[in-house]
């Protein structure tokens, strides 16, 4: 693996070298952006860019806070994503707005080309057909956003493979500097033969952004190894809410999910809350089922992030996985109401199956743990790597080794109960201390600021 040597600041202080970095697990002090956390941007009231081709900004509470803290100080934010089947996002201020693009398939006969491209074994010319549609539609869209902008045009942020390689684009092209910000590690197996190019693009943008924004040291290795290179100036941001973790929750609000899904608090005390996608990478239908066999009042509660039917073939087998204590709310809520859905748990759930290494590595980087833990919810996850490390250092839960076996998340949910004021502290604790999104955020507005 390759180091390229620290480069300067953009004011001039001396970086960090690659070399200096801990390299054990969990967060940590960040570094290679030479700025103190909590200090002001000193170059305020400029645009930026976030170009962010998979475009699900309304689940993707990193983009959506930083865009918004962006706004307060001033600045003008302009995301450019493709349409999604994921609800639009909440308002993030008069000075932000989000551009959906089109991926190929939505122009005419984009989805016919596509599947003709499939069916003559040529598929692997679709990522880097994609790339280049996206990357058009970029040029073009900016393009008239500077013609219409009253500020400075500044720097900008990619998001994974494709924004990032846009970024690079947009630099050689105007000199503009931008940071990458990793939120999926893409399947380098897809994009060969016929896209073979996107590879090397993305490691060069990788290389050549500003500094890196990834939630901890474990997807930190994992980029590493993937891109081929350890880039000297990183920048350790949880994908966390941004809400203060100190706030109290109104008693009408810990009743959202009791009313919208009509669970009864007598039969079932105990709300434990899978929250986000309902799909089998998340055990979903396995712990269903474990479920059904649960005690201790406890009702599982499925909470979608985009809508779903209940004549969905996944949903029915859920169904009849468990047609004694599962609730399915399959109306997801505006970001705004997010926090009702998360103050109605009693516990929180997260089972991850290590399908991949976004799943592996998942622990700092799922939504719905930052949300758990600022709501002082204990959490219930199964052993993974990188799961069974966070609960042994944070204590803020338990880990299941398996996540399909109904006694041992029974004996699990017992042990949550029993000592839940314990647990909802560290959890509550640990948000403020390592996950609160304005203070570890602060550090990445303030490398922005300098480029």
């Amino acid at each position: 693996m390759q180091r390229r040597p620290a480069i300067p600041s953009p004011d001039g202080s001396e970086p960090r070298p690659p070399e200096q970095r801990t390299r054990d697990s969990g967060p940590a002090p960040n570094a290679g952006e030479g700025a103190a956390p909590g200090s002001s941007p000193d170059r305020p009231n400029r645009a930026y860019s976030i170009f962010f081709f998979e475009g699900w900004v309304g689940v993707a509470p990193t983009v959506i806070n930083l865009t918004t803290m962006l706004g307060e100080l001033g600045s003008q934010v302009t995301i450019y994503g493709t349409r999604n089947p994921y609800q639009a996002p909440p308002s993030m201020g008069e000075n932000a707005r989000v551009l959906y693009l089109r991926r190929p398939e939505d122009f005419p006969g984009g989805r016919f080309v596509f599947r003709m491209l499939r069916r003559l074994r040529l598929g692997s010319a679709l990522p880097g057909i994609e790339l280049l549609v996206f990357a058009c539609q970029c040029w073009i869209a900016s393009a008239f956003t500077r013609a219409g902008c009253s500020v400075r045009m500044g720097p900008s942020i990619g998001v994974d493979t494709m924004g990032s390689i846009v970024a690079m684009f947009r630099r050689m092209a105007t000199g503009k500097r931008y940071a990458y910000l990793s939120f999926e590690f893409r399947d380098v197996d897809r994009t060969r033969l016929l896209s073979w190019f996107v590879n090397p693009l993305e490691r060069a943008a990788y290389r050549r952004a500003d500094f890196v924004v990834i939630q901890d040291r474990d997807r930190l290795r994992t980029l590493e190894r993937y891109l081929r290179f350890e880039h000297p100036n990183v920048i350790f941001l949880p994908n966390a809410p941004r809400a203060s973790a100190g706030r109290r929750t109104a008693p009408a609000e810990a009743n959202f999910l009791r009313r919208r899904l009509s669970i009864d608090a007598a039969e079932f005390p105990v709300i434990v809350l899978s929250a986000g996608m309902i799909d089998p990478e998340v055990f979903s239908e396995e712990a269903a089922s474990a479920f059904e066999s649960v005690g201790h009042g406890a009702a599982l509660v499925y909470h979608e992030r985009r809508k779903r039917t209940d004549g969905d073939p996944f949903i029915v087998a859920l169904k009849e996985a468990n047609r004694r204590n599962l609730f399915l709310s399959l109306d997801p809520v505006s970001l705004d109401e997010v926090d009702l859905v998360y103050a109605s748990a009693t516990i929180g759930l997260a089972f991850y199956r290590e399908s991949d290494a976004s799943h592996t590595n998942v622990s700092m980087a799922s939504g719905k743990i930052g949300q758990y833990l600022m709501h002082g919810k204990p959490l219930l996850v199964n052993r993974t790597e990188s799961l069974g490390r966070f609960i042994d250092r944070t204590r803020v839960g338990v880990a299941v080794t398996d996540p399909t076996d109904g006694r041992e998340i029974d004996t699990a949910v017992g042990e949550l109960l029993a000592n839940y004021a314990t647990y909802s502290a560290n959890a509550r604790a640990y948000y403020e201390r390592e996950m609160d999104f304005d203070r570890n955020a602060q550090r990445v507005i303030d490398a922005l600021a300098k480029l």
